[in-house]
């Protein structure tokens, strides 16, 4: 078997077990990684934090979010913004909850809807972190990780360029 074949194989493996979690579960478990990641020293010294937008079956990213974006803090955020032409990735920041909780649903598939932020935000362009300072961290999601930390994601490759 080749490697995309079993990157194939095991996705599917995992999409599997996780199906098998129910939304409580999923929850629990999401609140205890988040947790940990913002407790974390690397998310405490960091300033510019890119996080994705979570989706159903994903850790949840919301108590990041809401930390990063609460009233008073002197972090960046940025979250992803995909495709649009170029088939990149673009890091644009988050300017507050309300910006956030104002992002469209975008059909990225037959399948698939994600939120995604606009490219502009009052009437000029989002800044983009690739375009200044880059980040400090980048949080990633992943169906898992081997014991090296190695990611295995979606199979876009997004997060690998």
């Amino acid at each position: 078997m080749d490697m995309l074949a079993a990157k194939r194989h095991l996705r599917k493996l995992i999409r599997d077990r996780l199906a098998t979690l129910n939304s409580l579960e999923i929850q629990r478990q999401g609140r205890v990684i988040q947790e940990h990641v913002l407790a974390s020293d690397v998310f405490q010294r960091s300033t510019r934090v890119s996080v994705y937008l979570s989706t159903d079956k994903e850790v949840p990213t919301s108590l990041i979010l809401e930390e990063l974006l609460k009233p008073g803090s002197q972090r960046k955020c940025f979250v992803p913004r995909v495709g649009h032409g170029d088939d990149q990735m673009h890091m644009l920041r988050v300017y507050s909850l309300d910006d956030l909780r104002s992002f469209p649903l975008v059909q990225v598939s037959s399948k698939h809807t994600i939120v995604e932020p606009t490219a502009d935000y009052n009437g000029a362009p989002r800044e983009e972190a690739t375009e200044d300072e880059g980040l400090d961290l980048v949080i990633v999601p992943a169906f898992a990780f081997d014991a090296d930390g190695n990611r295995l994601g979606k199979g876009k490759g997004f997060y690998d360029k």
